[in-house]
């Protein structure tokens, strides 16, 4: 029971309010690339929790300019993360204060005041945790998301559930706590929300990709078969009383085991499913028409959807609470506690691993088969799981047709196919297989799915419309002035979406973090990735393109009026093209092949350090 008290220790409390302020200035930085050029609002309306938590850590944490930064030669190098080396900075600096005050060198009274702050609002938290008779967490608010952010006229939105700092703090503290114990519990087909014990990081969807690369290259002689599994509106479907009834039951087995379980944590965890739930707290925001016109989501107004199967009174009227929060600390070990029971029907199945592979990541799921009727059976069965936890999977796609792009239409489950180039007769086939993001071939190799693609080419387009739209607000003088610059910090801006913060100097061995190459960095050289990354490098030029002719017609139109008006000669024209000319320089250049700032430098890296 002490281990969970040390959770909220000076030292742990510390270090994730380090972690909470340094991605706060990550995101904040991410969004102000264009500030020392003009005058623009950084913040959205869903950005309001954001703004809250800044200015109430800037009360109990030290101001960035006191922050302490690693040694540049010795132990900043370690710190290739940009979000990391921010914390420990954070960090470095709470703790010289404290050692300071531990040691009687400086009174509390003499200390700074926002370490004063720390001290008083650590008390007030472990009062609420482990003083208080009842833990209560506040209700999130509701943020709608768009699901697809590029076509104006859809109207489906994602309900993002944001608690207050001291909430946020709790379940994150509390949620460290019991992963570490229930994923003693948890089996090595599931991959998503695991414990960090014993390396640095869980393991990710890179490694569920990697294994099913693998399996598919130790049975490249076999017939594979495939089926694929996804649930519909996932964490708005799940039943409360389903949530609790699997939980009491995996931690008497824990029990058994020798753990136990601190009456706190688990408080934390009935009181996270007791603030919210989607039937309740969200569905109802459908007819609220002030809910979405203080969202400024009204023109066309948004719209949370549901499945039609749970639409019924009983659900919206009732007392029965179903959905937990998109966003939440808690929600992770929630997904794996209830599909645990879905892992276990697989794992008493023999062969796993051998005959079979099973695969899963929150909800999404694969199965492969050397036959095809055990691997419809393997589908029924999980299946059947999810019906007894109330869950309703997406409805398979019918295979039965000659393989062709449709077989890629938006479909989330699909029956059994064959993993091969050439069709066998009574079943479907498929030269790849799409999973996490990946697509992987038939003889081993990886590509980028082609909705992930298609993705980063929409934001890039959207990147570029957003900073013209921010730009439409400034005088054309100011434009003018600063043209180049501003070309030079949105491309850079580009260039560290892509492949993070890199130079012709490191980017063969310098670790990606927070980018797209991130995400992907299992992808090898082969005809299919060198085709998608130049399609992703032209679609970044075209980007930079369309913000570069935006400021052409600004200042060509400015330049001919002060011309024509005799307030600009030829001298003082040149002088600004001069200027332009010499930032022009300076700026990095678009280079499309083998280039660290290009996609393609992805497959240059060193893959133990991606």
């Amino acid at each position: 029971m002490g281990d969970f008290e040390s959770c909220f220790s000076f030292y742990q409390l510390v270090d994730q309010l380090c972690l909470y302020r340094a991605k706060l200035s990550f995101y904040t930085h991410k969004n102000s690339y264009l500030n020392d050029y003009c005058k623009v609002d950084r913040w959205n309306v869903s950005d309001i929790h954001k703004i809250r938590d800044i200015e109430f850590l800037k009360d109990i944490l030290p101001p960035r300019k006191r922050w302490s930064r690693p040694n540049k030669h010795i132990n900043r190098k370690q710190h290739t993360s940009s979000i990391e080396l921010n914390r420990i900075s954070i960090r470095n600096k709470v703790f010289i204060v404290h050692r300071d005050f531990i040691s009687g060198k400086v009174s509390f009274k003499n200390s700074p005041i926002w370490y004063r702050n720390l001290r008083y609002f650590m008390f007030e938290l472990r009062i609420e945790v482990f003083g208080s008779t009842q833990i209560k967490i506040k209700k999130p608010d509701i943020f709608p998301a768009k699901k697809n952010p590029d076509i104006k006229s859809d109207i489906q939105r994602r309900p993002l559930a944001k608690f207050e700092l001291k909430d946020k703090l709790i379940l994150s503290l509390t949620n460290k706590y019991l992963t570490r114990i229930f994923d003693s519990e948890f089996l090595d087909s599931s991959f998503a929300f695991r414990s960090r014990n014993t390396l640095k990081s869980g393991p990710t969807h890179h490694d569920a990709v990697d294994q099913l690369k693998n399996y598919r290259i130790s049975n490249i002689e076999k017939e594979l078969f495939v089926t694929e599994c996804d649930i519909k509106k996932f964490f708005d479907c799940l039943d409360h009383d389903i949530i609790v009834r699997e939980y009491f039951s995996l931690k008497e087995i824990l029990i058994k085991s020798g753990y136990t379980v601190h009456p706190r944590a688990e408080q934390i965890l009935l009181a996270y499913l007791d603030c919210y739930a989607f039937n309740k707290d969200v569905f109802p925001k459908n007819l609220d028409a002030n809910y979405w016109i203080e969202q400024n989501d009204y023109s066309p107004r948004g719209k949370f959807g549901w499945v039609k199967e749970l639409e019924i009174p009983e659900n919206l009227g009732g007392e029965r609470k179903i959905g937990i929060p998109q966003g939440g600390a808690l929600s992770g070990l929630i997904v794996n506690i209830l599909l645990h029971k879905a892992d276990i029907a697989m794992d008493k199945i023999p062969g796993w691993g051998k005959d079979f592979l099973y695969l899963r990541y929150c909800d999404d799921m694969v199965i492969i088969h050397t036959s095809p009727e055990k691997c419809g059976t393997l589908f029924e069965e999980y299946v059947k799981v999810l019906e007894s936890l109330s869950l309703i999977p997406h409805d398979c796609m019918d295979l039965k047709t000659r393989y062709s792009k449709k077989f890629w239409d938006d479909v989330k489950s699909r029956d059994v196919y064959l993993w091969s180039r050439t069709r066998k007769s009574g079943y479907a086939n498929s030269p790849w297989v799409s999973f996490l993001g990946y697509m992987v071939h038939f003889n081993g190799e990886l590509k980028v799915r082609k909705k992930s693609i298609e993705k980063q080419e929409k934001k890039h387009e959207l990147e570029a419309k957003k900073t013209i739209k921010k730009l439409r607000q400034q005088e054309d003088s100011v434009l003018l002035e600063n043209k180049m610059s501003i070309i030079q910090s949105f491309e850079t801006k580009m260039f560290s979406m892509a492949v993070g913060k890199v130079d012709i100097r490191n980017y063969k061995s310098m670790p990606v973090e927070m980018c797209w190459a991130a995400g992907f960095h299992l992808i090898g050289e082969n005809s299919f990735t060198k085709n998608q990354l130049k399609k992703l490098d032209r679609s970044r030029k075209i980007a930079v393109a369309q913000l570069k002719k935006f400021l052409k017609l600004r200042t060509e139109k400015l330049e001919q009026y002060l011309i024509d008006t005799g307030r600009m000669n030829p001298i003082s024209k040149k002088m600004v093209v001069l200027q332009n000319e010499e930032v022009k320089r300076k700026a990095p250049k678009t280079i499309f092949s083998k280039y660290p700032h290009s996609f393609y430098s992805i497959l240059e890296r060193e893959k133990k350090l991606l």
